[in-house]
Order: C-alpha cells, then sequence, then structure tokens
C-alpha cells in the first residue's frame, strides 16, 4: 500500500502547484484591493479639495453652483420655513418663489441688510439670506451663504409681496427712533 516515489513526487508537484496558484491568486487580490484603496482616498481628497477650488472660481460660477445645490432642496414637498428667526407660515408659497429664482442680472440699485431664510423640505434643510432691493420693496435679492462669494454676490431674484410684513432685525436697529 505504499506509493512509489515517482507517485509521490506527483502528488508532491500538484500539491506545490496548488499552493503556488493560491499564493499568486492572493497577490492579485491584495493589488486589487491596494488599488481600490487608493482610488477611495482619491475620491475622499478630492470631495475635501471641492469647496476649495469652487471658492476660487468665477462668481458666475460659484453662483451657478449654488443654484444647482439647493435646486434639488427647493423641488421637494416643503414642510417648514422660518424667516429672520421667526416662523414662516407661507412655507409653500416661499418654496414656490425659490423655485422660480431668477438670474440677478445687472442691477443699478443695491440691496437692503439681508435676513436669513432657512427651508425645511423632504430632501433637506438649506439656508438663504434674503435681501430686499433698495428701489422695488417687492424684489428680494437672494445670497447662499455655505460659499464665500455667494454671501455677497446674489445667486439669484425672487419677486413677491409674501414678506412685506417683515422688517429684518437689522434693519430695524439701524433706523433711528421716531418720536
Amino acid at each position: 500500500m505504499f506509493l512509489s516515489d515517482e507517485a509521490i513526487t506527483l502528488v508532491l508537484f500538484f500539491v506545490a502547484i496548488t499552493f503556488i496558484g493560491i499564493a499568486f491568486r492572493n497577490a492579485r487580490i491584495l493589488k486589487e484591493n491596494k488599488r481600490a484603496a487608493k482610488a477611495a482616498r482619491e475620491r475622499e481628497n478630492a470631495i475635501r479639495l471641492e469647496l476649495p477650488v469652487i471658492e476660487a472660481a468665477n462668481p458666475e460660477t460659484v453662483g451657478w453652483v449654488a443654484r444647482r445645490e439647493i435646486m434639488p432642496v427647493v423641488a421637494a414637498e416643503p414642510r417648514s420655513a422660518s424667516v429672520d428667526g421667526h416662523a414662516f407660515l407661507k412655507t409653500k408659497a416661499l418654496v414656490e418663489q425659490l423655485r422660480a429664482l431668477k438670474h440677478p442680472g445687472a442691477r443699478q440699485s443695491h440691496t437692503l441688510p439681508p435676513f436669513p431664510a432657512v427651508i425645511e423640505t423632504a430632501a433637506g434643510k438649506i439656508e438663504v439670506r434674503l435681501g430686499r432691493d433698495s428701489a422695488n420693496r417687492r424684489e428680494y435679492w437672494v445670497f447662499y451663504p455655505r460659499f464665500t462669494a455667494t454671501s455677497v454676490n446674489a445667486i439669484g431674484l425672487i419677486v413677491t409681496d409674501l414678506l412685506d410684513a417683515i422688517e429684518p432685525a437689522a434693519a430695524q436697529a439701524d433706523e433711528p427712533a421716531r418720536a
């Protein structure tokens, strides 16, 4: 029942080939895992670098990026809104106005001190700042404070009378007391 030397050599040869095949397979898997880890790190670094790269871009480009970022949120079902720190009951109407955001274009007027507006929809929550136009009380310049460029340059313009009753706290503090 003993195997001949040739049979033992043949069995050992097949065992060695099997182990070599397994070693090559493990080396290939290790190489693929390293490549996937490197790609994941590069994606993570790209995400981290995205904001500074955007901030260095043309303000018009940053405005476009800001509009693309807020549009999915305002396109969803509105839940709540607050304007200048107070609950706003006409949430749906305000969100509809933001959906119809117009390009600000060149203006001869300026904005009064902007006030915060926080809108929450089924898709998330955004904060914008609304500044009433100095020449037309129904026009509001929309700023997006997430980016430096869009916190000082309007990303759009809405025309509404929904906010007529709101006088921003900042504007009230700037006005002199009336006798």
